[in-house]
């Protein structure tokens, strides 16, 4: 936009430039971790006496800085996860673990997981863990693996490779089996007579329960 105007000190003719509005659209400005900071600056307001070679230029200045992802300072939240009672060769056998988060929390945080026990071996068949949905798949699982397993579920930020931190996941086997009991069952004396063709069930001997 411009305007003249007469200067009433010196009676010249003024010229005022005014320029439009700035948009600034800032992006890939560089990797996690990684500080970027530098000014721009852009022309605001010049004044511009007529038929003279002066003038002077307003410059508004812009500072841009970034700092690491998120948050300066971001820790990691693991999911307090509570033990998982399994017992072979039950229907439900997957479970979906708690993701982990941030303090302060970043929505977009996102973790990559690995599961070992406590010896640092990792989880391998019968066992099955899909790291991307965090699905503990316990279907394969037989008497071997009857007992308490204690499983350590590390999360690393991916948005910070530096930040890793962990989780317990118990899970107790239990065998259906196991806690069943045998009766033996009294019959009365049979009497058998050669050439008899009298049979008999042994199956109903012994029952269960």
């Amino acid at each position: 936009m411009s305007s003249n105007y007469v200067d009433s000190c010196l009676d010249s003719s003024v010229t005022e430039t005014e320029s439009a509005n700035v948009a600034l659209s800032i992006a890939n400005l560089g990797t996690w971790n990684t500080t970027l900071s530098g000014t721009i600056a852009f022309e605001n307001e010049t004044y511009r006496i007529a038929n003279q070679n002066v003038g002077n230029t307003a410059v508004l200045s812009t500072t841009i800085i970034k700092t690491d992802w998120c948050y300066t300072t971001v820790a990691i939240v693991p999911a307090p996860y509570t033990s998982i009672s399994y017992t072979l060769w039950d229907a439900a056998d997957t479970f979906t673990l708690d993701p982990f988060t941030t303090s302060p929390v970043c929505d977009d945080a996102t973790f990559t997981y690995t599961v070992a026990d406590s010896g640092g071996n990792a989880i391998a068949s019968p066992w099955s863990w899909t790291a991307s949905s965090r699905v503990l798949d316990l279907g394969g699982l037989g008497v071997d693996e009857v007992g308490t397993h204690d499983w350590i579920v590390t999360g690393k930020l991916v948005q910070s490779n530096s930040l890793v931190d962990t989780s317990t996941q118990t899970v107790v086997v239990a065998n259906p089996c196991a806690s069943e009991t045998m009766t033996a069952t009294n019959h009365a004396s049979a009497t058998y007579y050669l050439g008899d063709t009298d049979t008999f069930d042994f199956s109903t001997y012994f029952t269960n329960a």
